[in-house]
């Protein structure tokens, strides 16, 4: 990709390194000054150029500064270029070898990860992997240690295992777009929290890839102002089927989370004894009361009165709750949403997919979808699984996890930017299940629903942790903030 831009925008490739350097530069300034001490790990190549801009430019700042390098080395022609002009800046200058490996950076010195980045192309030879595991070491002494890139040694495209050897950043700064391998639990111990740094490249050069950042522009043009003479009949009547003993809340917060979306009608089937305590908490929706307490069961529906179906939020797994699913799945002709309980019985009647409506969305957390595939070895095999049954069965699969993976049929996965650890609470997914129908019901095509959906959800999540902390956050706390989450996307 760089040199394609290179190419293109008829830069040179030391112009494109200025660059690079001098985001990092005014990202490490902004965030540590230059009151600490920095000590940058330079490899031979490219990545090692760019720590050796770093370095000059950090100098230039007034910060102190030292650089480790291999000297007599052959490096690649922007590296050398770079390293002489270090030269009248008198920037202390660390030979990396046995001897001075066995030393310790300044205490509390910012420690930048220069040295491979993701140029990693075979195995890490003997020094090489020394440097490494030294750097790895100095965490103990350093206040920080920032990858530039990515994490040295780490393989951006393929997960690791528990022999992988790779730099364990706090902090990886990465540039035009993140690394695939970024978005997988597994690879957090490395690559720490990561950040994307806009270096100029041009955004349609570079290889073509099914997996996509899920960005606010990609929402751009879904998201149309209301018709002066609309009524809610033009927002549609989306019916959510679910709640239980104990768990009528959960329909609560589908239903005003699907008011919220934008839905025009919401009718919720509950269990006869969960519709006095629902219209305690909820006055927009309407009821249809099941014949059974404590459960939801079959009912005489017509489903085709609604625009769509949400199922699952509370549910539970009771044979007459099942057999209502299958009654649901088999009489919608338009996508449906389904999650919670609902996915937990599909996975014990998996044949019923192939007669789930096409571009129906289920939502699983990573262990109710384990218990429709299997278990996986890694998060990465669980997303290629979930892709696998998408195609099958002609559904998305809306994947949760912290970067939540929206998959489609065509095998195309968008990673989803928002959102925040304070939303793993109770409740969360009863809020998405709500937004994605409300979207459905106003007649978004599956694809746009579950885009939006998603990220309107962890954008109000967002929100709320800057009213509050991500440690109280509860799962009302986003249904309260997607008004603001509405505005920010209009």
């Amino acid at each position: 990709m760089d040199k394609d831009s290179i190419a293109n925008q008829q830069i040179s490739s030391d112009a494109l390194m200025e660059r690079a350097g001098g985001c990092c530069a005014d990202w490490l300034l902004n965030q540590f000054g230059i009151s600490k001490p920095y000590e940058i790990i330079c490899g031979n190549g490219n990545n090692g150029g760019d720590g050796l801009v770093i370095a000059r430019l950090l100098t230039l700042a007034g910060a102190k500064v030292s650089i480790w390098i291999f000297k007599d080395a052959e490096r690649s022609d922007d590296n050398q270029l770079n390293l002489a002009r270090l030269t009248a800046l008198n920037i202390v200058q660390h030979e990396m070898n046995d001897a001075s490996l066995k030393s310790q950076v300044l205490p509390g010195a910012i420690l930048i990860d220069a040295f491979i980045g993701s140029g990693l192309k075979q195995p890490l030879r003997e020094n090489t992997l020394g440097v490494i595991l030294w750097m790895n070491a100095q965490k103990k002494t350093a206040l920080s240690l920032i990858s530039i890139d990515c994490p040295s040694g780490f393989n951006a495209d393929a997960p690791p295992t528990i022999n992988s050897a790779a730099v364990m950043a706090d902090f990886t700064l990465s540039f035009h777009c993140p690394k695939l391998m970024f978005f997988f639990e597994e690879s957090y111990k490395f690559t720490g929290q990561w950040e994307v740094l806009d270096i100029g490249l041009d955004k349609d050069l570079g290889l073509a890839s099914q997996y996509e950042y899920l960005l606010h522009n990609d929402l751009e043009g879904i998201i149309k102002p209301r018709y002066l003479f609309s009524h809610k009949g033009y927002f549609g009547h989306a019916l959510i089927a679910g709640g239980s003993k104990g768990h009528c809340g959960a329909v609560v917060l589908a239903a005003k989370s699907c008011l919220r979306a934008g839905a025009g009608l919401v009718t919720c089937l509950l269990p006869g004894d969960c519709v006095t305590s629902f219209h305690g908490s909820c006055d927009e929706a309407m009821t249809i009361s099941s014949s059974e307490a404590g459960h939801i069961a079959p009912s005489p529906i017509l489903v085709s009165r609604f625009s769509t179906v949400a199922f699952g939020p509370g549910a539970g797994k009771h044979d007459d709750t099942a057999r209502l699913l299958k009654y649901l799945i088999q009489e919608a002709t338009t996508p449906m949403v389904i999650d919670a309980d609902g996915i937990n019985i599909l996975a014990e009647n998996m044949t019923w997919l192939s007669f789930i409506p096409p571009g129906s969305i289920l939502t699983p957390h990573p262990r109710e979808f384990d218990r429709m595939a299997g278990n996986s070895v890694n998060t990465f095999e669980r997303m290629e699984k979930a892709i696998e049954l998408a195609r099958l069965n002609d559904i998305i699969i809306v994947l949760k996890d912290a970067f939540t993976r929206i998959i489609f049929p065509d095998g195309r996965v968008y990673f989803n930017s928002t959102g925040n650890p304070g939303m793993a609470t109770g409740g969360s997914g009863d809020v998405l299940t709500g937004i994605i129908a409300g979207l459905l019901a106003q007649g978004l095509s599956s694809e746009n629903a579950a885009k939006l959906g998603v990220f309107l959800h962890g954008l109000s999540g967002d929100i709320a942790i800057e009213n509050g902390h991500e440690q109280s956050m509860v799962a009302g706390d986003l249904i309260s903030c997607l008004p603001q989450a509405w505005r920010r996307l209009a």
